[in-house]
């Protein structure tokens, strides 16, 4: 089974959404959504296991891998009070202009790279609790419980693709 499909299927495993009642998403729409953002961790992983659980468990605990969170159609008191957008919650940065920051809204392929390309940097190069203290927006937090409990979960789901992994030259 490929990285990809893998992910997916962690993906899949997740339940639905509760900020996405009353969406009528189909198992097939679902599917496809969930699909363009397996693809997308890969592409942003480089393949790399330790990056693309990282990033799985990033965009996970972040937007409860919500449509409507990826959609930037936030329900009221989340997704940082209307400051943070897309599936990795990511914050506007002061160089961004009007298009940067409006290209993080959505489930489209466009739209969930732009997403990836924002916090995937993170993950190069620094251990995950590193990343993930740096994605929260304090370095020093590497040492939090936090970032150990999301480590832990990436690490697991690590281990859990690396298992029957097909490598594809």
């Amino acid at each position: 089974m490929s990285l990809r499909a893998k992910l997916l299927a962690w993906l899949l495993a997740v339940p639905t959404s509760s900020m996405d009642a009353g969406i009528d998403e189909s198992r097939a729409e679902r599917t496809e959504r969930l699909s363009v953002l397996a693809s997308a961790i890969v592409r942003h992983s480089g393949g790399d296991l330790q990056r693309a659980a990282g990033l799985a468990v990033y965009v996970r605990l972040e937007s409860d891998l919500s449509r409507r969170v990826a959609d930037c159609d936030c329900p009221p008191g989340t997704c940082d009070s209307g400051k943070a957008r897309g599936y990795t919650q990511t914050h506007r940065r002061k160089a961004w202009g009007s298009e940067r920051w409006d290209s993080l809204c959505g489930h489209d392929s466009e739209a969930v790279d732009a997403q990836l390309s924002s916090v995937a940097w993170a993950f190069r190069g620094r251990g995950l609790r590193s990343a993930y203290a740096y994605l929260g927006g304090d370095p020093s937090h590497a040492t939090a419980e936090w970032t150990r409990k999301r480590a832990e979960m990436a690490d697991a789901l690590q281990r859990r693709l690396a298992r029957s992994i097909e490598v594809v030259p």
